[in-house]
């Protein structure tokens, strides 16, 4: 009765678990690691373990314990590899496999967004330090295309200058407006200003090639 209870407890477990004995094969894997495995549960015993060859585990056995990652059939699993200390019976050590595709799936995309948020505080100061001398110029150049006489040479200097700091303020403007948080508004979108936003920012590029 108590091998009957043990047994249906065993089995129970969710992650591919299985028991080796001193030669590092298959004593006895519960119904996980047989789907695992994709062999029989009755045919598990005296097989080598899967994933991982029997030099390796030598190796492992060294150790207290030992857990490592591997990727079977487009999951990611960590493996963890332990000794049976004072064992009662043939059993000498437990492999165990547990799924972690969902765990590292999450990560990474906490891991973006942490980036993501990263990068906009980035933007953000860098906008708003540019931001500052390009208003210097441009309110300078509007000042100077006032005062100079129309037939001076300056002139084009002078308005290829305030023509270039209204660029990069338009820039600037566009990067905060990527990085601020606005609530969600749903609303006719005229396509040409996001068209004309994105020229604006690859206006550089499109020019060089």
């Amino acid at each position: 009765e108590t091998k009957t209870v043990w047994e249906a407890s065993f089995d129970a477990v969710e992650d591919p678990v299985a028991i080796l004995d001193d030669h590092y094969t298959v004593l006895r894997g519960n119904r996980a690691y047989a789907r695992f495995a994709k062999i029989p549960l009755e045919r598990l015993q005296g097989r080598d373990p899967i994933l991982v060859s029997m030099h390796a585990l030598r190796e492992l056995a060294l150790d207290q314990g030992h857990e490592w990652g591997i990727e079977w059939e487009g999951r990611h699993y960590r493996a963890f590899f332990d000794t049976i200390h004072e064992p009662q019976g043939a059993g000498r050590f437990v492999l165990r496999f547990h799924d972690v595709t969902e765990e590292r799936t999450l990560t990474e995309k906490i891991l973006a967004k942490e980036q993501v948020a990263e990068l906009g505080i980035l933007v953000g100061s860098v906008a708003h330090e540019i931001n500052n001398p390009i208003g210097g110029i441009l309110a300078i150049g509007q000042i100077l295309q006032k005062d100079l006489d129309p037939a001076s040479p300056l002139g084009q200097d002078v308005e290829n200058i305030v023509h270039s700091a209204e660029r990069c303020r338009k820039i600037v403007q566009t990067m905060l407006s990527l990085v601020r948080k606005a609530e969600e508004e749903h609303r006719p979108l005229a396509l040409g200003e996001c068209l004309q936003s994105a020229l604006d920012l690859l206006h550089g590029e499109i020019t060089r090639y």
